[in-house]
C-alpha cells in the first residue's frame, strides 16, 4: 500500500477507499456499509465516522465523498466481513502504527543531531562487535561440531580390525581374505581400501573419512554378519 495514514488531531484514520482496496470491494459498497454503521452509532449516541472528499486527475476539481475511519471504527465495520478480510485490515493497521511511531530526530538542532549520530554509530559498532564475536565463536566450535558429526556418522559402523577380532583374525589377514572375496575394489590404487559398489549397494559397508581425513572402509552390522558368515562358509573360521 502506498497510502499513508490520515492524521486528524491525535487520531490516525484509514480512508474508505483504502478499506475498499484491502477488502477487494467496490468503494460504493464500503460507503453503504459505513452509512449503515453511522446509523447504528447515532442510535447508540456514539461519534459517527467522519466524512471527507477527494478528487481524481481525470475529473478535474469534481469532488467525491469518502469516509475517514479510526481504528475502532474500522474494527466495528469489518466485524461482519470474512476472516481473511479482517486479517488484512488488522495487518495494515499494524503497518500504519509502526510507520507513524518512528520519530526522527530534529537535525536542525545541532545537539539533537549529534546525539542521533552518536547513537547510530554506537548501534552499528555494537552490531559489528557482536558479528565478530559470533564468527570467532563459530571458528572455535567448528572442530567440536566436525568431531560430533564424525562420531554420529560412524556410530553404527565398525572397521576391519573390529570385525577380525570377533573371529580371531588380524585386520591384515581379514583384508586379504576380503580381497579374495571381491569385497574391495582392486582397481582403486590407494593406500586405503575401497569397497566395491555391490557391497555398498547391499548396505553391507560405507565409505567414510577418518578424523585425519583419510578414506576408510567401514562395515555396517549387516556387513559384519555377512563377513562372519562368509568366513564360516569358506571354512576359514568355525
Amino acid at each position: 500500500m502506498t497510502n499513508l495514514p490520515q492524521i486528524q488531531g491525535n487520531f490516525q484514520t484509514m480512508s474508505s477507499r483504502e478499506i475498499a482496496t484491502l477488502c477487494e470491494k467496490e468503494h460504493r459498497h464500503v460507503l453503504r456499509d459505513i452509512d449503515t454503521l453511522n446509523e447504528t452509532y447515532e442510535k447508540m449516541g456514539l461519534p459517527k465516522v467522519g466524512q471527507g472528499y477527494y478528487t481524481t486527475p481525470n475529473t478535474g476539481n469534481q469532488q467525491y465523498r469518502e469516509y475517514l475511519l479510526t481504528k475502532e471504527q474500522c474494527i466495528d465495520l469489518i466485524t461482519g466481513y470474512r476472516a481473511d478480510v479482517r486479517i488484512r485490515i488488522n495487518r495494515r493497521w499494524q503497518e500504519l502504527e509502526k510507520a507513524t511511531s518512528l520519530v526522527l530526530p530534529d537535525f536542525s538542532n545541532p545537539a539533537e543531531a549529534a546525539r542521533a549520530w552518536a547513537a547510530e554509530f554506537e548501534k552499528r559498532e555494537q552490531a559489528e562487535k557482536a558479528k565478530i564475536a559470533l564468527e570467532q565463536q563459530a571458528k572455535l566450535d567448528a572442530p567440536k561440531v566436525a568431531h560430533y558429526d564424525l562420531v554420529a556418522d560412524r556410530k553404527n559402523l565398525v572397521n576391519a580390525s573390529q570385525v577380525g577380532a570377533k573371529v580371531g583374525l588380524s585386520a591384515v589377514k581379514l583384508n586379504k581374505l576380503l580381497d579374495d572375496f571381491g569385497v574391495y575394489n582392486k582397481s582403486v590404487k590407494r593406500n586405503a581400501r575401497t569397497f566395491n559398489l555391490w557391497f555398498i549397494a547391499k548396505g553391507l559397508g560405507e565409505m567414510k573419512q577418518s578424523e585425519a581425513g583419510y578414506d576408510q572402509a567401514l562395515f555396517t552390522h549387516k556387513g559384519e554378519a555377512w563377513v562372519i558368515e562368509k568366513l564360516a562358509n569358506e571354512g576359514v573360521v568355525a
